[in-house]
């Protein structure tokens, strides 16, 4: 990436702003050049670009994260990233963003198992920057204000229809998960 705008961006984006991330997340990603014709484009500087925007909280770039991890559905461990990050999304988001995390988590979750699910929950809580040099958020924590509903272990996880997925984190994995 090459050229006056891209240059401005990428300094933003080592500058830390959250937002010059993630648009430099998505460039990487298009996989279309200046004419519209497609390109391979570049996984590993998207998620990294992504990824610091995502840390910082910044709910569209979780969710675009999520998806670029829920692209390759073939690795199992990206599914369960994209499960985490989709859940994340949808707490610090709300209306159509919340939705669209929601929806990501339950398209992925699908291909899941119980395990992977649990695996994905635990992921959700884990520790992430607030913003660079800020430290962490401790294990539990999320900032959004919004009720998060926690199953105690051995609980099976009411059926989706009942309840929202995205804001259930089980504790530990859960074996008895009804299906929608």
């Amino acid at each position: 990436m090459k050229g006056g705008i891209t240059s401005h961006l990428l300094r933003a984006a080592e500058g830390g702003d959250a937002g010059s991330q993630f648009n430099l997340g998505v460039l990487y990603d298009n996989r279309l050049d200046d004419n519209g014709h497609a390109i391979s484009g570049n996984r590993v500087e998207a998620i990294k670009w992504l990824s610091l925007a995502a840390e910082q909280n910044l709910p569209h770039a979780q969710i675009k994260l999520a998806e670029v991890y829920a692209d390759r559905p073939d690795v199992p461990e990206n599914s369960v990233k994209a499960c985490a990050w989709f859940l994340r999304a949808a707490s610090n988001s709300s209306g159509m963003h919340r939705q669209r995390a929601q929806t990501g988590f339950a398209r992925v979750a699908a291909r899941l198992t119980p395990a992977q699910i649990g695996s994905a929950r635990h992921l959700a809580l884990a520790p992430m920057r607030t913003a660079p040099g800020e430290g962490d958020v401790p294990a539990g924590v999320l900032q959004t204000g919004r009720p998060v509903t926690f199953i105690p272990a051995g609980r099976p996880v009411p059926p989706v229809a009942a309840v929202n997925p995205v804001l259930v984190l089980a504790t530990t994995p859960v074996k008895n998960r009804a299906q929608p």
